[in-house]
């Protein structure tokens, strides 16, 4: 995933996309990657290995099938400016995966893909990211806590980020 000082909200990519086939309601849409699970406010802390964690909120709306995230990190510390990420998720019902592209305010972007979840985990990797390739895990804890992880590489490589969010409601 994103590998930027500011690579809060790339996490959040990961963490937004647990599979498995449920109806939508409202729409008669699939729902295959079980987004509705994520709709509402999460009150996160995360940061890159070695560096004190941040607080985050994400907020994510539901709509015809598409996920839309907005993460929003106080200016603290170091960081003399908010961060902001925008993400956006569906489901490729021609390659069987969920898909997901972002765009920070620090001009961070990517797109992502994972295959339906097994159990409590989503496993992504990046198709194309402007600071290189790399993967991430999401574990869905509980209906209200789910925690990830981003290596540095698409296979092998290194822990850079990790966190985990509680629904705040």
């Amino acid at each position: 995933m994103i590998r930027s000082s500011l690579i809060l909200g790339a996490a959040f990519v990961a963490a937004a996309l647990p599979a498995g086939a449920q109806m939508m309601s409202g729409s008669g849409a699939m729902d295959p990657g079980n987004f509705h699970y994520y709709v509402g406010t999460w009150a996160c802390m995360a940061g890159n290995v070695g560096q004190r964690p941040m607080n985050a909120t994400a907020t994510f709306t539901m709509d015809a099938g598409l996920l839309r995230e907005h993460v929003n990190v106080a200016a603290m510390g170091k960081m003399k400016y908010a961060y902001t990420l925008e993400i956006a998720q569906t489901f490729d019902p021609k390659h069987h995966r969920m898909v997901a592209t972002g765009l920070g305010n620090d001009g961070g972007y990517w797109v992502s893909y994972a295959k339906p979840w097994t159990e409590h985990t989503e496993e992504w990797v990046d198709a194309f990211n402007r600071d290189g390739l790399g993967r991430s895990e999401t574990v869905r804890e509980s209906q209200n806590r789910f925690s990830f992880m981003d290596w540095d590489k698409t296979m092998g490589g290194k822990v850079v980020f990790k966190g985990y969010c509680t629904r705040s409601s």
